[in-house]
């Protein structure tokens, strides 16, 4: 097996993306929708102006809530009905419902040029702690993506896990395929 060299050679495409001034609630169920854990944000001419991830809106969630230390779904079942006031079940689905992508993307996006080395993505990943790489061409538009999957995959590592749903075409990421109700979002 020959492993490609440059990052144009392992990465993605079509590339899901979503938009600054999306809902926090759809880019949510796309990420549940496609078991994928962030999206790249681009503005009307495919430039790249941020990335959202699943850690990014469960921050935002905790801060929105007011809870210190998110510890998982035993402290939203047993505060999520609080004496008094709203509870946090209620906040955090009024976050996503009114919250946009650009309250809580991460910018400036870290993004690199497809003919960049292989090794310079796997640098990336490794000391800034991010699992994806936004891959753009000399006017600084998305031409693809390279994720930590995709990084094994070239390197003919499999991971353990089931494999997860083709990515499908971007049209899916502007809301034109819609997800089924999801209780929690739709409460």
């Amino acid at each position: 097996m020959v492993t490609p060299s440059t990052v144009s050679g392992v990465m993605t495409r079509p590339v899901m993306t979503t938009h600054p001034d999306t809902r926090l609630e759809e880019a949510a169920r796309i990420l549940r929708q496609f078991h994928i854990s962030g999206l790249p944000v681009v503005d009307e001419h495919q430039r790249v102006v941020g990335v959202i991830s699943e850690k990014d809106i469960a921050r935002d969630l905790q801060l929105s809530a007011g809870v210190a230390s998110p510890r998982g779904i035993l402290d939203l079942l047993l505060e999520s009905a609080p004496p008094q006031g709203e509870g946090i079940l209620d906040v955090c689905r009024n976050r996503l419902r009114n919250g946009r992508v650009q309250d809580v993307m991460t910018r400036p996006a870290i993004t690199l040029r497809g003919d960049a080395p292989i090794s310079d993505v796997a640098r990336l990943m490794r000391e800034r702690s991010i699992n994806r790489v936004p891959v753009v061409d000399a006017e600084g538009n998305l031409i693809g993506i390279v994720t930590r999957e995709d990084l094994l995959a070239a390197l003919g590592v499999r991971p353990h896990h089931k494999p997860r749903t083709r990515r499908p075409a971007p049209s899916a990421a502007r809301g034109e395929n819609r997800s089924p109700p999801d209780p929690f979002l739709d409460a």
